[in-house]
């Protein structure tokens, strides 16, 4: 299999993985919606920000060093070494589970200093419990995809994924609320760690268990870059709903997830397509940079190519897209924050290929400082803008803070891995989303199905024009596609 074939595979098994997840839990949110109230489905978002805070302090950053390592170690050996895989398998296996104790006291700690109604905090009581299997989960992840069997992530996840849906709706149909709800997502988490851990077994992973104490706990100290970084990336990511819960209310909680639910669907794309290619990158950077550079190119050039269509489709639709989705009326701003947040896919998508980028070429510790910063500045943004504009001023401060981090993580891969020309990467599709859009826009009141189809064409046509497709892409896009569909 060539490298591009293997990509190709992993970008699409770790998508599966991705969007089964992410229909599952749109379909369980609509529901809750719907049945549960705008207040509630609030709630329900303050347990997965808390769940998905803690679960990057339960496996430490880890997963991306050990990842690293590992695909670096099968391509100096030249194939599959068992015993160096078993050992890395072992020392991640009890660090994570190290770190998933310590995630479920400081979640209980945070969740009881912090001003949410009793049964928020009773909720997110059990959703804790979740943070041990998720740990264990994490370290059986970490070993399949550095041996890049992700078909075996995909399967546990859309199983367990399954159940969790299929039991919380159940769950609504019989009158429980959120209690109930967070007792599934403890379900998901365990069935998921139970699959993982059979797969591990029948792939030989665990061997002779043996006790690496010592390593796992330099573990913690190695991957320390690479937690800074997941940390502040997930805080960034759910910072917003924890101020909106404070200072806002649970309620304009649910009002900003029900357009974020949208973005995120999205988002996932550009989540599964940068792991997928983090692998490649780490064996290019140190043995092949020309490939290494022409790889994060490429990535970088289509992903801005098809995220700006995705942007303007999202942003000129918003109302319509919002309607469709949620039906109540009360729910109607949320139209406005998506048709703002639109943008924020491609942005998201450029960080996160940029990111892997850095941590390939040995520069976990600039993305660290990347994200902290961004942290600490979408902080304050998030704080200000919510001060000054309420809701809307959350969809706002996402935009700001993901171009601060995107602007910073670029800086410093073009200054110390690879020279990237911007203004070639830029300049191009902006223009081209710029011309399409207004003619989208211009033809939109006036019928919907000839202002779509007006704009793709010319969306299509530019890109063509201007060269951003080529005949070379268009044959590397086939041989994607086709490689998709044996995949799946």
């Amino acid at each position: 299999m060539t490298t591009l074939q293997r990509l190709a595979r992993n970008t699409v098994l770790l998508s599966v993985s991705q969007v089964s997840r992410v229909v599952f839990n749109t379909v369980l949110s609509l529901f809750i919606a719907r049945w549960m109230g705008i207040e509630d489905f609030g709630k329900y978002g303050v347990l997965t920000a808390y769940f998905n805070i803690f679960h990057v302090l339960a496996v430490m950053g880890a997963p991306r060093l050990v990842v690293r390592e590992m695909a670096r170690a099968r391509h100096i050996s030249g194939g599959d070494d068992v015993a160096q895989q078993q050992r890395w398998f072992h020392i991640t296996w009890l660090n994570q589970t190290i770190g998933g104790m310590l995630s479920v006291a400081a979640m209980l700690i945070v969740a009881n200093i912090l001003n949410h109604p009793a049964d928020t905090r009773q909720a997110l009581a059990v959703v804790a419990l979740s943070l041990i299997p998720a740990a264990l989960s994490s370290a059986m992840e970490t070993a399949l995809q550095a041996v890049e069997k992700m078909e075996y992530i995909a399967i546990a996840h859309i199983v367990a994924g399954a159940v969790q849906l299929i039991g919380s709706l159940i769950a609504l149909l019989l009158g429980q609320g959120l209690l109930m709800l967070a007792w599934m997502m403890v379900v998901w988490q365990g069935l998921t760690a139970l699959l993982e851990i059979g797969i591990a077994a029948r792939l030989g992973f665990w061997g002779g268990f043996r006790w690496y104490g010592r390593e796992a706990l330099r573990l913690f100290r190695d991957s320390f870059a690479f937690f800074l970084l997941s940390l502040s990336v997930v805080v960034f990511s759910r910072l917003d709903v924890l101020i909106l819960s404070q200072v806002a209310g649970e309620a304009a909680v649910g009002l900003y997830n029900a357009a974020y639910l949208v973005v995120r669907v999205v988002n996932f794309v550009a989540i599964s397509y940068s792991q997928a290619i983090y692998p490649t990158l780490s064996r290019f950077y140190k043995q092949a940079r020309a490939q290494f550079e022409r790889l994060m190119f490429k990535s970088l050039l289509w992903g801005m190519v098809g995220m700006l269509l995705t942007a303007l489709v999202l942003g000129i639709h918003a109302e319509w897209t919002i309607g469709l989705v949620y039906v109540e009326a009360e729910y109607g701003l949320a139209a406005r924050l998506l048709a703002i947040e639109a943008i924020f896919v491609a942005i998201f998508f450029w960080n996160s290929v940029l990111s892997s980028g850095l941590m390939a070429g040995d520069m976990q510790s600039r993305s660290a400082t990347v994200s902290i910063v961004k942290l600490i500045a979408a902080f304050g943004y998030y704080l200000a803008f919510i001060y000054w504009w309420g809701v809307t001023g959350a969809a706002i401060a996402t935009v700001v803070a993901g171009l601060t981090g995107t602007v910073l993580n670029y800086y410093f891969l073009n200054k110390d891995v690879c020279r990237l020309d911007a203004l070639q990467l830029l300049l191009k599709p902006l223009l081209v989303a710029g011309v399409s859009g207004g003619l989208w826009l211009l033809l939109h009141d006036w019928s919907w199905a000839l202002a779509a189809a007006v704009g793709l064409s010319v969306y299509a046509g530019l890109a063509w024009a201007l060269r951003l497709i080529s005949v070379e892409d268009v044959t590397l896009l086939k041989q994607l596609l086709m490689r998709s569909r044996q995949a799946v």
